[in-house]
């Protein structure tokens, strides 16, 4: 991941392994290194309303603290007071039991200063204000650019980071693009579509339709991309994937893929 092809199937912590700790927080990353066997984390990226990139999956603060309001209307000081494990519980709601003990959403620069040397992956969620340069400044402040795979849903998204970074930090596909690639594989004509990043992240299926097949993967090793697969809970998903010879896993259940990965 960002290194070239890895034998080993990378266990990457969702969200920093979203449902065993509140997730996109330092507390949830550190755990999923330290304890979960988690070889990369992701996150997810959107800005305060000064621009600094911090660390949240939606675009309010609704879900999982104790405020509301989108993110990028607050103030970094409006964020910093917010209660990120609030909301996360592990028994249906019968307890919350991290609520007051000081996490908070933390900054991208904070996720790297916690992290030293950790393996990421990225996803700029948001569109508009643009925030791909203070993002890849970021990366580059940190000499994270052989450590990180910067993902994007939208392709504008991706295409503007391909831009501030002159294509030196390695990309995964878009939405798009990625079914671009899964549809001209199915029909055997692969070779006619170069999306030209480092990954595709795909989920194993969307309804009946199976998006990740051991052709797919073939045909995506063929141009030097790996293949990310999301989001896998179920360990026997986990054992399929890992017999397609996937390159990542990307869970909320870091700790099941280092079980099932230790007993190969």
């Amino acid at each position: 991941m960002g290194e070239g092809r890895k034998t080993k199937v990378l266990n990457m912590a969702h969200r920093g392994g979203a449902g065993l700790s509140p997730e996109n927080t330092v507390y949830a990353f550190t755990r999923a290194v330290n304890c979960f066997g988690a070889d990369v984390i992701e996150l997810d990226v959107w800005s305060s309303r000064e621009g600094c990139p911090v660390v949240i999956h939606d675009c309010t603060v609704d879900r999982t603290t104790n405020g509301r309001g989108r993110i990028n209307r607050m103030t970094l000081d409006e964020i910093k007071r917010l209660d990120a494990a609030f909301r996360f519980t592990t028994d249906g709601g019968a307890t919350y039991p991290l609520r007051g003990r000081g996490i908070t959403i933390p900054t991208l620069r904070e996720v790297f200063e916690a992290l030293p040397g950790v393996r990421m992956n990225i996803e700029i969620q948001q569109a508009a204000p643009p925030i791909e340069k203070a993002v890849c400044d970021l990366l580059v402040e940190y000499g994270m650019q052989d450590r990180v795979v910067v993902a994007a849903k939208s392709t504008l998204v991706q295409r503007r980071f391909r831009a501030v970074s002159k294509e030196s930090i390695a990309v995964s596909a878009s939405i798009s693009q990625g079914l671009i690639f899964s549809a001209f594989s199915r029909l055997g004509l692969s070779s006619l579509v170069r999306p030209g990043v480092q990954a595709l992240q795909f989920p194993e299926r969307v309804g009946l339709f199976r998006v990740i097949t051991p052709k797919l993967v073939r045909d995506a090793h063929r141009q030097k991309m790996e293949v990310h697969a999301w989001i896998i809970n179920d360990v026997k998903t986990m054992k399929s994937l890992i017999r397609m010879d996937v390159d990542g896993i990307i869970t909320d259940y870091p700790d099941r893929l280092q079980r099932l990965l230790e007993n190969r």
